[in-house]
């Protein structure tokens, strides 16, 4: 069976179950109301709702999260920049427009000396080391989350990239890569002539 479709049905009988939870908790608790109300009179200030309003886009984004839990656990995506094995996994945000494409990648707490970027054979490699100073000897640590390492992201460039003239610059922990793009050639017109 394959991976996917084993997913899908673990999803589903989850969604199965949890309904069907739901259901048994909202039948018993109208017995135990039914119960404990019966003989009394309820009077109609007593018995007051909150109105909510009805989304039909919550369900779907439950269902939604749900499902990205299961990849990002199978996966080991954490969503964090510095995951739970200490790996480091800088987040990156690509823009572009007419004239550049532009990379901005978060490395915080990572000098510029320990930061490397490569372009060969169209593909941008960004690289560096994240090191931590632990040498106090008489410091007893209670929490530690910060970890070192090292992480290189790869990127496939655009064959209109100008990868002679990319520039970067590395300000408050983001280090910002522009890339210009080449003028694209403009198609030449022939003129057809009939004999």
């Amino acid at each position: 069976m394959p991976w996917v479709l084993y997913c899908e049905l673990l999803w589903f009988a989850k969604i199965l179950y949890i309904n069907a939870l739901r259901l048994l908790a909202r039948s018993l608790f109208n017995i135990w109301v039914k119960l404990e109300n019966k003989g009394k009179k309820i009077k109609k200030e007593e018995f007051k709702m909150t109105i909510v309003r009805y989304n039909p886009n919550r369900a779907m984004n439950r269902v939604a999260r749900d499902f990205d839990s299961i990849f990002d656990n199978f996966f080991g995506n954490s969503g964090n920049v510095f995951s739970s094995e200490g790996a480091i996994n800088p987040r990156v945000d690509i823009t572009e427009d007419s004239d550049k494409v532009m990379f901005h990648l978060e490395v915080p707490g990572i000098r510029k000396e320990d930061v490397k970027v490569v372009v060969e054979d169209g593909v941008l490699t960004v690289s560096g080391d994240r090191k931590i100073n632990r040498e106090e000897k008489e410091t007893n640590y209670v929490w530690s989350e910060r970890v070192s390492g090292s992480f290189s992201r790869a990127f496939r460039l655009p064959e209109y990239a100008e990868v002679d003239k990319i520039t970067a610059d590395y300000k408050d922990g983001v280090l910002n890569i522009m890339i210009p793009k080449a003028e694209v050639a403009k198609p030449k017109e022939i003129e057809v002539k009939v004999n």
